[in-house]
């Protein structure tokens, strides 16, 4: 979304792809894909999630659920850049580069669902299906691309350290906030940096929220 060129359904532009682009082996992946598949009798190995485009740099970055990857790609060329965790990670984590351990053991988030994206950080909706109690949580990380390093800047679990299995979303206010869509928990929550709740609403029984998004107007207190 946002990128110049590709906003139409009829000419789409392709720009990268797993099978013909990824410089790694790409047909690993975690024992959840078989498992959790959309399409009954097949498996989705990537299970693409998440696509951000970043203005500044004219890059696309993209999340991989079951690889527990973020990859950045260049627009203008397709061509990968880096990933940032996962079994092929480029960016050093804990002191150790690609500190990969069991497969499907992300150091960083399992499972996750990137949501806000911006040149040198992002917000991640962790849920957590490889912790050793599944619960969920959100990550704000920073990353330096030069150095290829990655640090933890924020993170706030669910008050009752529950699990949401699919979806999640999370976003960072203009106030600093962050906006928390607990998706398979039916709850939407604005919390501070000091992780106070602002506000909060419960869905109705069996309705599901997926994505937000963040309107000014009416935001601002009139």
């Amino acid at each position: 979304q946002g990128a110049p060129d590709m906003a139409d359904p009829e000419n789409p532009t392709e720009v990268f792809g797993m099978i013909d682009d990824y410089p790694q082996d790409p047909f690993w992946t975690c024992s959840h894909m078989q498992v959790d598949s959309f399409v009954p009798g097949y498996n989705e190995w990537s299970h693409f999630n998440s696509v951000s485009y970043v203005d500044s740099e004219d890059a696309i970055y993209v999340t991989s659920r079951w690889m527990d990857a973020l990859i950045k790609i260049d627009r203008a060329t397709g061509v990968q850049e880096w990933q940032l965790n996962g079994k092929y990670g480029d960016f050093t984590i804990n002191g150790a580069t690609n500190p990969w351990r069991d497969v499907g053991d992300g150091d960083l988030w399992s499972h996750g669902h990137m949501s806000h994206m911006w040149a040198d950080g992002f917000m991640m909706f962790d849920n957590g299906d490889h912790r050793s109690v599944e619960a969920s949580r959100v990550v704000e990380y920073s990353f330096d691309e030069a150095s290829k390093t990655v640090e933890e800047v924020w993170s706030y679990d669910h008050p009752t350290n529950a699990f949401s299995l699919l979806l999640g979303d999370a976003r960072k206010l203009p106030s600093g906030n962050v906006m928390i869509t607990w998706s398979g928990l039916g709850n939407l929550v604005e919390v501070t940096q000091d992780k106070e709740i602002v506000w909060s609403v419960q869905t109705g029984l069996g309705a599901v929220v997926s994505r937000v998004v963040f309107i000014d107007d009416l935001y601002a207190p009139t």
